[in-house]
């Protein structure tokens, strides 16, 4: 990919790259944030998300070299575009890596409290959509509900031990919300 870039086309627009570059990002990072907080999830998880996938990825890359081989993206702007795909995925590891100090100095940040009541209460209806589980005390936590949370959960049932399961994907939660 590092050899598709013309690097006097970069260095001739070295400003128009960093902008445009830094512009994706902000966008992309405002796109996730907003579908994040709609599905109200707690701010620390909506941080690490934007700071996790705000890159342009190897998929974008192919259907942009497609496009130039069939003569409805111009040269310059492919150029533009890999310039600023190999930026993005060059400063992912570095945001990742940072990702959960960052989310912890932005958690801190003094805001208003309509707003931080605001996201709690999104954040606490998501905890009561998904859970009607009574206090529970000595219990075990299965952290995923594949076929490992699966067998663990039927043991757990069958010992009579009290449990609960955890896991983020929507299928596999509605599937041990329903046994």
């Amino acid at each position: 990919m590092g050899s598709l870039l013309d690097l006097n086309f970069v260095a001739d627009n070295f400003i128009y790259v960093i902008l445009l570059a830094i512009g994706v990002i902000l966008l992309k990072m405002i796109i996730i944030g907003i579908t994040a907080l709609i599905l109200r999830y707690p701010a620390r998880t909506i941080f690490l998300t934007v700071f996790s996938i705000f890159q342009v990825g190897e998929f974008s890359l192919l259907l942009s070299t497609v496009g130039l081989d069939n003569g409805l993206l111009p040269t310059n702007i492919y150029q533009y575009f890999l310039a600023i795909s190999i930026i993005t995925m060059a400063l992912t590891p570095f945001l990742m890596n940072y990702a959960p100090n960052i989310a912890y100095f932005l958690l801190k940040i003094p805001i208003p409290k309509n707003i931080r009541k605001r996201l709690h209460s999104y954040h606490n209806l998501q905890l009561q959509a998904h859970s009607n589980i009574e206090e529970l005390k000595d219990h075990l936590v299965i952290i995923g509900y594949g076929i490992n949370g699966k067998n663990i959960s039927k043991a757990a049932k069958s010992a009579s031990i009290p449990h609960v399961i955890v896991d983020l994907e929507q299928e596999a939660f509605q599937e041990a919300k329903k046994k």
